[in-house]
């Protein structure tokens, strides 16, 4: 994409051309501007057991996401907030209607990601887990 507009793609010399390329790509596979990629959660004693299951038992996920089996279960925000889990920091969970989807962190430490659309997104260029993960991690440092 022409993005800083000297008549040419130039992925390799622009660093807007290169920007514009990527959230290009996003937009073709379902990124939407109005959500994050996913959050950092805290899980209530036992989570990482109880707390997984196959996509087919939750929320249909949403078709950029329905190829990740690996993803498990789907669940509105609001239920996995009912099931105990938290935000990073121990607060409730925000109260939007959104489906996601938890990731558990390193096993034992009762830490994961709940993860939304965006993060199939991600998952289109490459999917698997650590770097879809590295991507949107990196992505809230620079934005913040």
């Amino acid at each position: 994409m022409d993005y800083d507009g000297d008549g040419r793609k130039d992925i390799w010399n622009s660093e807007a051309d290169v920007l514009a390329s990527i959230a290009n790509y996003f937009k073709a596979y379902g990124w939407q501007d109005d959500q994050t990629w996913g959050r950092k959660v805290t899980l209530p004693a036992g989570g990482e057991q109880t707390l997984t299951g196959n996509q087919a038992d939750g929320l249909t996920p949403d078709r950029y996401c329905t190829s990740y089996k690996s993803l498990g279960i789907w669940r509105d925000l609001q239920e996995w907030q009912a099931l105990g889990v938290r935000s990073e920091n121990g607060n409730d969970l925000p109260t939007r209607s959104i489906p996601a989807a938890l990731i558990i962190a390193d096993p034992g430490d009762d830490q994961g990601y709940l993860v939304y659309r965006n993060f199939c997104s991600i998952m289109r260029y490459n999917p698997a887990f650590k770097y879809a993960l590295s991507i949107g991690l990196l992505s809230d440092l620079l934005v913040d």
